[in-house]
């Protein structure tokens, strides 16, 4: 089974410990859990709280 992987391209802090995620092929996802999961995400996909943008 294959699997496509898609960049992230931007970010927008929605809630206190929600964001709504943009890839590059023009989709988006909102995902919400805990402070240090989203921060964990920012990190790993080298997006800072300020930005929005990788």
């Amino acid at each position: 089974m294959t699997h496509a992987v898609y960049r992230v391209v931007g970010y927008e802090v929605v809630g206190p410990s929600t964001l709504r995620v943009e890839f590059d092929d023009d989709t988006a996802q909102v995902m919400t859990s805990g402070r240090y999961c989203v921060a964990s995400c920012m990190a790993r996909s080298g997006m800072t709280a300020c930005s929005g943008r990788s």
